[in-house]
């Protein structure tokens, strides 16, 4: 999808940004910023969908936020903030008009339709309007995707978005458009509970197919150009332990699926892909890597990758590197399409008091919309009117009693245990959580036990616990004074580090998060401190995105510790290395002066030195040699020798940059 506005192109498919068809150069974080807010354009993008989006699986400071919003509008020529308008308290809201269309007939050259291709490679249009979805934008793009699997470009999108969004709503439209387009739709659903088989997505698309192909046998059977049975190939692979082997096997399943997907387009979807096991996952690497042999399309939706230490991130995770194809990301409702599901809800169009307390509230996640829309203070709001819906009172009060009443049915210590529970956040392992709650890990089987046969959690594996709706996390966590939310996650700091003892470095990115929001209660220095031991574990995992946002939460934080100096050059330079890694180099240069100058106002002379090198070795800018000449005798002043590691290091980029 292209998105025009001004005599801009955001570029969905290249990831880039034109103007006047020249490309302009921008960074990876503001390109998604800019996606975020173009493809929500019809209203305000609140700071925490875009933190959700951007960084995904680290806490950053607002600081990171309008860096790239400031960077945003640079590569849009906003100066005046009349493309990007910040909207108090809320977000930001893009202003320009946009006009979406699909990539021109040049840049996409249609492919032979095979034999047995409709008369049409595109599926009929729909109109995603008329549905409760709301989705127009994301519909668009996945017919876009369906056309050209019908016209022999296979591909896959990957459909993400928090529980209750409408992932399986749109891909349910989606199916419907194939279906008319004469293709074949095979629906799996990932299952992460205990017991469920290997390969179990495949199993059921395997079990799909065979049973829908068995009812096409012709004399095409007879001449062997049928597609074949893959229930068969799937017992293959289960059937063998041999490493090899089952690559064989997996490899030729997949080969098995782009023969079919020749003779008959095929729809795959596979839904909570993030659940998939090991197998089912190298099973569906494999395929993608063969798409563009056949007429296939595989839709993947999930909510969000796996924790850190869960072994299943990694290898999805890789799945999404490797073959990132379309990303449909979903957020909340536009208000239209809002009191569009609120008036199916209830029967009768919804008062604009009601629309406003619902919108305020649930975000535009249709799940949350509904639960709201059961509570008892409907008929109150709309009673009282706009003026009175507006208050924060009403709002949580309303909320918090329909969550209560959910929340009756536990016991109190159950209750005080989902509280600690929230604090950890929207899934919570057993042995964590008791060593928080501060128990023996025995004593909380029992209240969790208790909370899920209340449907509060749900068993998400053999010891992990997850929040059935995020709305009840969100209101218990909520429900805590700030001051108390700062002292849990100090308390949950402290235990989790004591509780991962030698191997706390494997989860540097979750004790980082609970410093950071403990900072207030006078912990920055050690939160800074564990966002650089995250941004270096990060950065030694290859996540390199992840190891930039944890160098500038350290910066961020350190707002609240003036008085760290030292931390604050280590944070500059892991900001710049950070960037090096990811192959920014402009910026790094720019990250490595502000390291010098904190250098010479803290009097630093290994800050000092570390940032004129890393400048130094970023390009032959003729400010390199005095800076390294001024490294050189900073560490003479502070009494380094000549052989001074750091001093070699220094002497020999100040010969290379004076050659």
């Amino acid at each position: 999808m292209i998105f025009r506005f001004s005599d801009f192109e955001l570029d969905e498919d290249l990831f880039e940004l034109r103007r006047g068809g020249t490309r302009i150069a921008a960074q990876p974080k503001v390109m998604a910023l800019l996606f975020v807010l173009v493809k929500h354009a019809d209203r305000v993008v609140t700071k925490q969908e875009i933190f959700d989006d951007l960084w995904p699986d680290v806490t950053v400071s607002e600081a990171s936020l309008s860096r790239a919003v400031m960077e945003a509008r640079k590569a849009i020529d906003d100066e005046a903030q009349e493309k990007i308008v910040t909207v108090r308290g809320r977000g930001f809201r893009f202003a320009a008009p946009v006009e979406g269309r699909a990539p021109s007939p040049s840049r996409m050259p249609p492919a032979p339709a095979p034999a047995g291709t409709p008369a049409t490679s595109q599926p009929p249009p729909r109109d995603p309007g008329a549905k409760l979805t709301g989705r127009s934008a994301a519909a668009a793009a996945l017919l876009a995707r369906l056309g050209d699997a019908n016209a022999g470009r296979g591909g896959v999108a990957w459909v993400r978005g928090e529980p209750g969004i409408g992932k399986t709503r749109l891909v349910e439209d989606l199916s419907a458009s194939a279906r008319e387009a004469g293709f074949r739709v095979l629906w799996a659903r990932c299952q992460r509970t205990e017991g469920a088989p290997p390969l179990w997505p495949f199993v059921q698309l395997a079990r799909a197919h065979d049973e829908v192909a068995g009812d096409e046998r012709d004399e095409r059977d007879e001449r062997g150009e049928r597609d074949g049975a893959w229930a068969p190939a799937v017992a293959t692979v289960t059937a063998t332990d041999d490493p090899a082997a089952r690559f064989d096997a997996l490899d030729a399943l997949a080969r098995l699926i782009v023969r079919s997907a020749r003779e008959t387009a095929l729809l795959l979807v596979v839904d909570d892909v993030a659940d998939a096991d090991p197998s089912s996952l190298r099973a569906l690497a494999l395929l993608l890597g063969m798409l563009h042999e056949g007429r296939a399309l595989v839709v993947a939706t999930y909510r969000e990758l796996p924790p850190q230490d869960d072994p299943r991130r990694a290898p999805l995770a890789t799945v999404l590197g490797e073959h990132p194809g379309l990303s449909v990301p979903l957020y909340g409702l536009a208000r239209e399409d809002v009191a569009r599901l609120v008036e199916h809800t209830l029967g009768r169009p919804p008062s604009e008091g009601l629309l406003d307390a619902v919108v305020a509230k649930a975000g535009g996640n249709p799940r949350y919309v509904q639960r709201l829309l059961t509570a008892d203070w409907v008929e109150r709001v709309e009673a009282e009117g706009r003026a009175t819906v507006g208050t924060s009172t009403v709002l949580e009060g309303a909320l918090l009693a329909s969550i209560t009443q959910h929340l009756e049915t536990c016991t109190e210590a159950c209750r005080e245990l989902l509280t600690t529970a929230s604090v950890l956040g929207h899934a919570v392992d057993v042995a964590p959580l008791a060593a928080v709650a501060g128990v023996p890990a025995g004593q909380v089987l029992d209240p969790l036990e208790e909370a899920t046969r209340a449907r509060v959690l749900t068993k998400a594996g053999p010891s992990t616990y997850r929040f059935t709706h995020a709305v009840i996390r969100d209101v218990l966590y909520k429900r805590l004074p700030p001051n108390t939310r700062v002292e849990r996650h100090a308390t949950a700091a402290d235990a989790l580090a004591k509780h991962y003892g030698a191997a706390r470095d494997l989860h540097a990115a979750e004790l980082a998060r609970h410093l950071v929001l403990a900072a207030p209660a006078g912990r920055a220095a050690e939160a800074a401190a564990a966002c650089l031991v995250a941004a270096r574990v990060a950065s030694e995992r290859g996540e390199r995105d992840a190891a930039l946002a944890h160098a500038e939460a350290a910066i961020g934080v350190l707002a609240y510790a003036p008085d760290a100096r030292e931390l604050r050059g280590r944070a500059q330079l892991a900001l710049a290395e950070a960037r090096v890694a990811r192959g920014d180099h402009e910026a790094a240069r720019r990250d490595y002066l502000d390291a010098v100058i904190l250098a010479r106002a803290f009097h630093d002379p290994d800050t000092l030195a570390e940032g004129a090198l890393g400048f130094a070795a970023r390009g032959e800018d003729p400010a390199r040699a005095e800076l390294l000449r001024e490294a050189d005798a900073a560490l003479a002043a502070a009494g380094r020798k000549a052989g001074d590691p750091t001093r070699a290091r220094v002497a020999a980029a100040l010969v290379g940059a004076s050659t």
